[in-house]
């Protein structure tokens, strides 16, 4: 890395939405290390609203990517991605921090035509031939490895995983009236099936939780996720428990939002999840074919649960369905009652 403090840093993360939530502390870190910098982060577009009422951040670039799918058929996109090309290069920006370590991230690293560019050194898809400074860092967690970018600027530091919901989102959520004054958020899918616990294994636990509690159940989710959300909240509405689906209808934002102020989150491996970590809500974590010393909730291994037999079985979650079988071996007492330990419940 250059040895003169940089005047301008673009931090490269542009999907997916937890990975993007979980890149957070190393722009904590930019600012920490280099005050007066001016900081940029280039992100998708539909990934904004994670980033975007941070408070160390100066600019977003924002990448279309579904704008731009296809663009080496399409002469029109084509000439769009030349367009968004050019003007990465207008940025003049002395580095680049690429998190993401991928060929495209890396790429728009490099046409920057920032001198300093930072990648890890095993970057996968070859993406490490863009980087200026390419660092090796350990197989560790995903915040760590993402830290280890900023070597050797940052030595020990105790990452900030804290995110900020827009003002307009908050007031929205302030405002609505569906706002119980005290409510659980259920996310109960992902975007890989293979990581998601069973929709009878939801309603098994919203109704022990109604038991134990009166508090209200708010579902969550991508629109791609409504029909299969809103289906499980009215499963849950048919007997007798309070509930309602947002999936689909709030934005990230807003879902940021909602987020903050829960009593409690349970959550498959999947963006919400970090949301309950950068909001710092109490959390049940539920894992299965993925490993969460890797991609759990960061400095949060109190919340996760995983069955004995999730272990050993390697990275096989882009499966249609879950074929280890492992989300299904997390019993609804356990996250029952980690989630009522959690927020002070009576078991």
């Amino acid at each position: 890395m250059s040895e003169c403090p940089p005047r301008s840093v673009l931090l490269v993360r542009p999907s997916a939405l937890g990975d993007v939530c979980r890149s957070v502390p190393v722009l904590c870190a930019m600012r920490e290390v280099w005050p007066d910098a001016h900081l940029g982060w280039l992100v998708q577009s539909e990934y904004v609203d994670a980033i975007r009422a941070h408070p160390a951040l100066d600019e977003i670039i924002r990448f279309p990517r579904n704008q731009l799918r296809g663009a080496w058929k399409s002469p029109s996109k084509g000439r769009q991605l030349l367009s968004f090309l050019h003007f990465l290069r207008t940025g003049k920006w002395d580095m680049v921090v690429d998190c993401q370590g991928l060929a495209r991230s890396a790429f728009f690293a490099r046409m920057t035509g920032a001198p300093v560019r930072t990648g890890f050194s095993r970057a996968d898809e070859c993406a490490w031939i863009h980087y200026t400074n390419r660092v090796s860092v350990e197989e560790t967690h995903a915040v760590d490895r993402m830290m280890g970018l900023m070597k050797p600027h940052v030595t020990s530091h105790a990452p900030d995983m804290r995110l900020y919901a827009p003002a307009p989102d908050v007031r929205w959520w302030n405002l609505n009236e569906l706002r119980p004054s005290s409510y659980a958020v259920f996310a109960p899918k992902s975007r890989w099936a293979s990581k998601e616990w069973p929709a009878d294994r939801w309603l098994e636990l919203a109704r022990g939780f109604a038991e134990k509690r009166s508090t209200p159940i708010i579902l969550i989710g991508s629109p791609g996720e409504r029909e299969a959300v809103d289906d499980l909240a009215a499963r849950m509405q048919l007997i007798g428990i309070d509930s309602h689906s947002l999936a689909g209808r709030a934005s990230i934002g807003q879902t940021m939002a909602v987020i903050e102020k829960a009593a409690v989150v349970v959550a498959n491996d999947s963006a919400p999840m970090h949301m309950a970590v950068g909001f710092d809500r109490p959390l049940v974590a539920l894992f299965g074919p993925t490993d969460p010393a890797e991609v759990g909730p960061y400095g949060r291994s109190d919340a996760v649960l995983r069955p004995e037999n999730s272990f050993g079985k390697g990275r096989d979650y882009r499966m249609p369905t879950d074929t280890s079988g492992s989300m299904s071996d997390i019993e609804v007492d356990s996250v029952l009652q980690k989630a009522l330990a959690q927020i002070g419940g009576v078991a």
